[in-house]
């Protein structure tokens, strides 16, 4: 066998082990997001059918909080959606927690912004050993 074949069944063997192991990776991947998809769809009908939106729940917590929306999300608690609305109310950042029937609830500070400690740049330096 020359060592032009060898190095060519080589490769070809890397790249089977390669997607032996990203292959079963990639379905989980796949069936997570039909399982967002299926359970965005139920979301939305549920709003639907109470005629609730997402527009009613920021202004619900913006006067709930006499505030500022900057973003928010949908939760399930069990069987019924909640907003949970983020807010920059006078020099903090709250939450405003909005039922399915747009109904302002709780106010509480909130600890962290989703999506922002995502990055490098925002997560907090471990102190230096001392």
């Amino acid at each position: 066998m020359s060592r032009l074949n060898k190095w060519m069944v080589i490769c070809g063997l890397g790249v089977s082990c390669a997607l032996i192991v990203a292959l079963p990776v990639y379905a989980q991947v796949k069936r997570k997001c039909a399982m967002c998809k299926t359970e965005s769809k139920e979301v939305m009908e549920k709003l639907q059918s109470g005629n609730m939106t997402l527009t009613k729940a920021i202004e619900a917590a913006e006067k709930r909080s006499s505030g500022f929306a900057i973003t928010a999300f949908t939760e399930r608690d069990e069987d019924k959606i909640v907003f949970a609305v983020y807010c920059v109310s006078g020099d903090r950042i709250v939450v405003v927690d909005v039922d399915e029937n747009g109904k302002a609830g709780r106010v509480s500070e909130a600890e962290d912004m989703p999506g922002i400690h995502d990055d490098e740049a925002h997560r907090p330096k471990p102190s230096p050993a001392g």
